[in-house]
């Protein structure tokens, strides 16, 4: 029995790091994303009208 209880514990760390690198990469994107558009507003001259 101590085997299997290991073998979740081992599982529920994955699937943790899974999640946490996942969130990680939407982060980044979203982080990405909205420098882009930070970045074209400013080119255009919006860049007091734009919220966060």
């Amino acid at each position: 029995m101590r085997n299997i209880h290991n073998n979740n514990q081992n599982s529920d760390t994955v699937e943790n790091k899974a999640r946490s690198l996942m969130v990680n990469q939407q982060r980044a994107a979203r982080n990405r994303q909205q420098t882009v558009f930070s970045r074209s507003a400013a080119e255009i001259g919006l860049n007091g009208e734009i919220s966060e």
